[in-house]
């Protein structure tokens, strides 16, 4: 089943990457992430990049929910938990794929072409079952993302 969310950020401390959200997989649940879209649209000049990344150890500190919207409107909802978080995991971490630009107003984005080159999550939250959104741009940079995922 196909799912989408966005993430708006508007940073605050410029120049270090700030998380923005934590996708957890569920137990007996994988998920495979297909895209992610992001654009600026503020009038704050200079860069930005936003990465995915996970970490062998998890951060636990949650802030709110953000709810995963079905592609198909009549579909269940999704079981992967989407959170926004302020702080980043421990221990070993694995980047899978950055994105960004150095101009104001651009839009630019990664898709994977195949299932094979999809950033697959296995089961239960863990090591490999966590994704990261991480946001490094300029103070008062306005980033707005979009993730599509499969589960």
């Amino acid at each position: 089943m196909g799912f989408f969310y966005s993430v708006t950020d508007t940073v605050a401390t410029g120049n270090t990457e700030n998380n923005l959200a934590l996708l957890l997989t569920a137990p007996d649940n994988t998920c495979c992430v297909w895209s992610l879209v992001a654009s600026t649209f503020a009038a704050t000049a200079g860069f930005w990049h936003g990465r995915l990344v996970n970490w062998s150890v998890p951060d636990n500190t949650f802030l709110s929910t953000i709810t995963p919207q079905p592609r198909d409107s009549g579909a269940p909802a999704a079981v992967t938990a989407v959170w926004r978080q302020p702080g980043v995991g421990s221990g070993t971490r694995k980047d899978h794929i950055k994105i960004g630009s150095g101009v104001n107003g651009e839009e630019t984005a990664w898709y994977a072409l195949r299932r094979a080159s999809t950033i697959m999550l296995e089961a239960n939250g863990g090591a490999n079952g966590n994704l990261n959104l991480l946001n490094f741009a300029n103070t008062g940079q306005t980033v707005d993302y979009t993730i599509e995922m499969e589960e």
